[in-house]
């Protein structure tokens, strides 16, 4: 079970760090088509997620405690915040590594 809302988890923040902007940036007309660097960023920062996210959750008590809806939130919102912040990482570090157009 803690499996699945982890997992669950990592992908809503890494969707929602991805596509939101896509969508704003496609309805401003910044963009005309979907860029791969969408898809490079989401994958590489759900493999930062999943490997911070299964290390350092599964030492906190309120995985292996009871199983309220409380706790259920707390480990979501935890995973979710993973991957948004990973995936945030990730694309600063892209943007900080382009070339400045000249």
């Amino acid at each position: 079970m803690e499996l699945i809302i982890q997992i669950t988890g990592i992908f809503c923040g890494i969707l929602f760090r991805s596509f939101l902007p896509f969508l704003r940036k496609w309805r401003e007309g910044k963009i005309k088509s979907f860029d791969r660097k969408f898809i490079a960023t989401a994958l590489s920062s759900s493999i930062f997620a999943f490997f911070t996210t299964f290390i350092i959750l599964n030492n906190y008590t309120f995985i292996s405690g009871s199983k309220d809806i409380i706790t259920v939130i707390k480990l979501f919102s935890t995973s979710m915040a993973f991957g948004y912040g990973w995936n945030g990482i990730l694309n600063e570090a892209a943007g900080w590594l382009k070339k400045p157009v000249k």
